[in-house]
């Protein structure tokens, strides 16, 4: 029994010696130790201003004060640490300060350490604005500050709001960030300090409310607006102040295919909203508004209205109506015309979609064609109000720019850019189309050519003309063997590609066979961006990789900009090559801007 009761006081003691030494050196040692270096901080600060009397308070300064960073600087202290830390005390916001009170200068002492500081009021006013402390003026507006509602601080608890001091100006007159600065002290001189932004800058909606524009009409130069880095044109400011774009190219060719004549849940419904809008990146997705889109029957007795009278659901993406079409005509013109045969949203009283092309005149211009055919696709899209400007004039050579994107630097790996963006490759322009596993996937702008002009290849294999690279007289084999002759390919790298085979016609949603080769150069599907022809397309036709098993099928573009899926009743039709190519993950940038009027020039 004697030996058990010795243990239990063995171990009470030894709990007892524990317990205390976990005080002493958890709280109480650190706190004596802390209170050691308050005093030297003190020591510090009053031989300081001993040699520094003329930095002391005075009339009209009734505050001074000397950091712990300065101290140790210049050597009146050396370095603290937190007790039992190698942490060092904080040097900006430790200090040593001698403040003039009722004609005597007092000192205050403000440390921290760690978890410790000084009890002294350290924490400045909370100063509360009038207004919002982000605020956006249109150019040439005027501002009017708007003040401070309310300070109020832990020691002196309400405080004159006349007492804050407002610093900075406005200038409306010029596009830019301006900032207003309120500070006041409190009673121990601590600052309290509140920042207004205030930027400047000049919307779409003002720029159309200054020309006193809500639709566009005829042939306007001046309604260019670059998105995602491609051209866009402002068609109309609607009631809410959002603002419709369509695109000023066309960008791909795709079938309409809706089984109940609606563009909800259409072919070209889903290669808008799920293919397309995939290409948008963050900083230009944040300023698209969800819309309804005109769906509605037009008839040739009523193909003139600019009323709609039916809307699909809620889209990011859509296309145009036969009514934005009318609406944009001003003496029979409009800058939505194009030689290349478009889709509009319509439906005739039989469901088949509209169609319309400046070749011709009204009425023959807009014509009702079955939905399963490759058409030319402008997609349309709508901004948020009041989006700024940061810069361009809005004509196509200084498209309104919207995004404040980071120009590429020299050096800047090609795979580094943006869906859009042109670069100059051995004698020719290319856009980029996306980058995957370190190569930058791009298109050729125009087609391959020699001194005789644009080269034409055709399908001199017998049996099948489906897209084959292993299949000599193929076109595929003819593309990835014989047109090295046209093009440098030391920047391409070898990529594996499908090939699509279709039973009978070539559509978005139709289930198909594929093929897969590894080939150095390709051509694009009908279905991707930018293999459409636009403005500074190619002069002739050229071939597309969609493939189909039924004689005759094979996607094609004409000369005009139209897509084809019956070419020919004769098997070697002849059509120019746009090279579908991956540039290598070391590929940089030398100069340019990436724009087509000044392309990246790119080197390895």
């Amino acid at each position: 029994m004697k030996k058990k009761k010795i243990v239990k006081i063995v171990i009470l003691l030894l709990v007892l010696v524990l317990a205390f030494l976990l005080f002493w050196f958890g709280y109480f040692s650190p706190r004596l130790i802390f209170r050691d270096y308050e005093e030297k901080l003190r020591e510090a600060g009053e031989r300081y201003f001993e040699i520094n009397s003329n930095l002391l308070p005075r009339e009209g300064r009734p505050y001074a004060g000397v950091t712990l960073e300065t101290l140790i600087e210049q050597k009146y202290l050396d370095r603290l640490y937190a007790p039992y830390s190698d942490t060092m005390c904080d040097v900006e916001e430790s200090v040593y300060r001698v403040i003039s009170q009722d004609g005597e200068n007092v000192p205050y002492v403000y440390l921290e350490c760690g978890s410790l500081s000084s009890s002294v009021d350290h924490e400045g006013p909370e100063i509360t604005l009038n207004g919002d402390e982000e605020i956006q003026l249109n150019l040439g507006d005027t501002y009017q500050e708007a003040g401070v509602e309310s300070v109020f601080d832990e020691t002196d608890q309400e405080m004159d709001p006349s007492l804050v001091r407002i610093t900075g100006e406005v200038d409306t007159t010029q596009i830019g960030t301006y900032t207003i600065t309120y500070q006041v002290y409190d009673s121990f001189y601590n600052q309290g300090t509140k920042t207004r932004t205030v930027q400047v800058v000049e919307t779409l909606n003002h720029i159309m409310d200054q020309a006193g524009i809500s639709t566009y009409q005829g042939l306007v130069t001046d309604n260019y607006v670059s998105f995602q880095h491609m051209l866009f044109r402002i068609v109309r400011k609607n009631e809410d102040g959002t603002i419709v774009l369509v695109s000023d190219d066309p960008l791909a060719n795709v079938d309409y295919s809706s089984s109940n004549a609606r563009f909800d849940g259409s072919s070209l419904d889903q290669w808008l909203n799920e293919y397309f809008a995939s290409f948008f990146e963050k900083e230009y997705d944040d300023l698209l508004e969800e819309a309804a889109w005109c769906d509605d029957v037009v008839t040739m007795n009523n193909y003139m209205t600019t009323d709609c009278s039916r809307t699909s659901s809620e889209k990011k993406v859509g296309i145009l109506a036969l009514q934005d079409y009318n609406a944009s005509l001003l003496n029979g013109q409009s800058y939505l015309d194009m030689r290349n045969l478009f889709w509009y949203a319509n439906f005739d009283e039989a469901g088949n979609p509209w169609t319309l092309s400046s070749i011709y005149a009204y009425p023959d211009r807009v014509e009702a064609m079955e939905g399963s055919l490759l058409v030319n696709v402008r997609p349309a899209i709508v901004l948020k109000a009041n989006l700024p400007v940061y810069a361009g004039s809005g004509t196509e050579l200084d498209p309104y720019i919207l995004v404040d994107e980071s120009p590429a630097r020299r050096s800047t790996l090609l795979n580094e850019r943006h869906t859009g963006e042109y670069f100059n490759y051995s004698g020719y322009l290319f856009r980029i189309l996306d980058t995957s596993d370190g190569m930058t996937n791009a298109i050729m702008v125009r087609s391959l050519s020699d001194t005789n002009g644009e080269v034409s290849i055709s399908y001199q294999n017998e049996g099948a003309k489906v897209y084959n690279p292993r299949e000599e007289g193929n076109i595929g084999y003819q593309i990835n063997y014989e047109m090295t002759n046209y093009i440098d390919t030391s920047y391409l790298a070898q990529k594996t590609i499908e090939v699509p085979i279709y039973q009978e016609r070539v559509t978005y949603l139709e289930e198909h066979s594929s093929e897969s080769y590894k080939v150095l150069l390709s051509i694009p599907s009908t279905f991707e961006l930018f293999s459409a022809k636009g403005k500074l397309g190619p002069n002739n036709g050229y071939w597309l990789l969609d493939s189909s098993e039924q004689e005759g099928v094979k996607t094609f573009v004409y000369p005009v900009g139209n897509t084809s899926l019956d070419v020919a009743s004769d098997d070697y039709t002849s059509a120019g090559v746009k090279l579908k190519v991956a540039f290598l993950e070391d590929v940089y940038i030398r100069s340019g801007s990436g724009t087509s009027t000044d392309p990246y020039v790119i080197a390895r």
